[in-house]
């Protein structure tokens, strides 16, 4: 097909990536802007496939809904209400690409026009910003604010465990350090901490700062072995890298911690109510000065 010559000067006049094909998914014409975005001169791109800029986990699905696009003439959609799509270049760069489309006639045939941008840079500082809504910003843990979402009762981590430990955290002794060696001493001891934990912890369990030198830990648990032995040892293991020492400038210190523990759905079946158990166990052990106090272990009167 050759492209009427008035239409071929407005699309190159608009700027952006612009390609038109047919119901095989055939490229009939791509401007200036859209070889320039993929690295291909006009001979070698024209009359190629459009899946040989879409990685190939992506292209028997788009192939097939882009003739059905085509074949019934659908309402165009709008970059923003559709998902973002996965491109590569001719020199292999893989980047997010938000595309809008449409039908076109020429000719009385009806072709499939899409405009497309890069939306890397863009998915880049969407990504950062939810990062750091879900971080805390001292210790680079997550936060109490993404605690919230993993405890909804349909999130896919909860979800895809058999069982999940709740391990509440409180440090010993840091708030009389902290007032005696300044904030700086404070902040340092809380990221190393926080670092020490992170790292004892298995690839699926989660750690929040909640605040102040409290901290939430949930264990992925399997059927394949007892869960509370397990919380227990890793419970151990948290605590002693807590209570390692710890050398700042010509000091050298060591805090300990006090921890409740609690299990889902095991103790309790609704994770948030288990969450507040375990803080009353953690203050409990804390008061009987020791190390682990378990929610089903709880006074009744607490």
């Amino acid at each position: 097909m050759s492209v009427p010559k008035n239409i071929e000067t407005f699309l190159e006049y608009l700027g952006d990536a612009i390609a038109l094909v047919n119901s095989n998914s055939k490229i009939e014409f791509a401007n200036r802007a859209c070889l320039e975005l993929f690295g291909f001169q006009r001979e070698e791109f024209i009359g190629q496939s459009i899946n040989i800029v879409i990685e190939s986990e992506h292209t028997e699905k788009h192939a097939h809904l882009v003739k059905q696009f085509i074949q019934t003439r659908a309402e165009p959609r709008r970059m923003m209400s559709r998902s973002a799509l996965k491109c590569l270049t001719k020199s292999g760069y893989k980047f997010i690409a938000r595309i809008s489309i449409s039908t076109m006639e020429i000719n009385a045939c009806s072709y499939g026009i899409a405009i497309i941008q890069d939306f890397s840079t863009q998915q880049k500082m969407v990504d950062d910003i939810k990062h750091k809504s879900n971080t805390d910003p001292l210790t680079m843990l997550y936060n109490r604010h993404y605690l919230e979402k993993v405890t909804l009762s349909d999130n896919r981590w909860l979800t895809s465990h058999h069982s999940v430990a709740v391990l509440y955290i409180d440090f010993d002794r840091f708030k009389p350090l902290n007032d005696l060696y300044g904030h700086a001493f404070g902040d340092f001891i809380l990221k190393s901490v926080a670092l020490r934990m992170k790292e004892t912890l298995r690839q699926d369990d989660l750690i929040f700062r909640m605040g102040g030198d409290e901290f939430v830990v949930l264990l992925a648990l399997d059927n394949k072995s007892d869960p509370l032995k397990t919380a227990k040892d890793i419970a151990k293991n948290l605590y002693q890298e807590i209570s390692r020492s710890i050398r700042f400038e010509d000091s050298e210190v060591s805090i300990g911690a006090s921890i409740g523990l609690g299990l889902y759905p095991n103790d309790f079946d609704d994770i948030e109510i288990l969450i507040k158990l375990a803080d009353k166990a953690m203050y409990h052990s804390k008061k009987q000065k020791q190390l682990i106090t378990c929610v089903s272990e709880l006074p009744k009167t607490l």
